[in-house]
């Protein structure tokens, strides 16, 4: 993965690595004489979404990821949605609970059969 120039300033859509993580940039406001305020989105796995707000020249070791065109282009076409939809349910499936404190997850995940004096535990 190349790496742009640590002085150059993002703009909105760039992907951006600050304080070890990628987000992606949605706002990026400068006035004459003063920092850069960045607005951004994390697109990590384990904090997507997560807003964070920086001042882009205070940010130690902050860079722009450039685009990378040449990895797609093997890309032929999308998968169907039913297809996409099953991957995407699978990753949902295999996640640990623990990371999304609201979600509650079936605690038996092979394809067992299940006997009413194995579930008592669980009430």
């Amino acid at each position: 993965m190349q790496v742009t120039d640590p002085t150059s300033l993002p703009v909105v859509g760039n992907v951006v690595r600050v304080r070890n993580r990628n987000w992606l940039v949605s706002h990026v406001a400068r006035r004459d004489g003063e920092q850069t305020r960045v607005e951004m989105a994390c697109i990590d796995s384990d904090a997507a979404g997560q807003p964070l707000e920086v001042f882009w020249e205070l940010e130690i070791g902050s860079r722009v990821i450039p685009d990378e065109p040449k990895l797609l282009s093997g890309i032929s076409s999308l998968d169907e949605p039913a297809l996409f939809g099953a991957y995407l349910n699978a990753l949902r499936w295999d996640c640990v609970t623990s990371t999304n404190p609201n979600l509650l997850q079936a605690p038996f995940r092979a394809g067992v059969n299940l006997l009413p004096y194995q579930l008592e535990p669980l009430r």
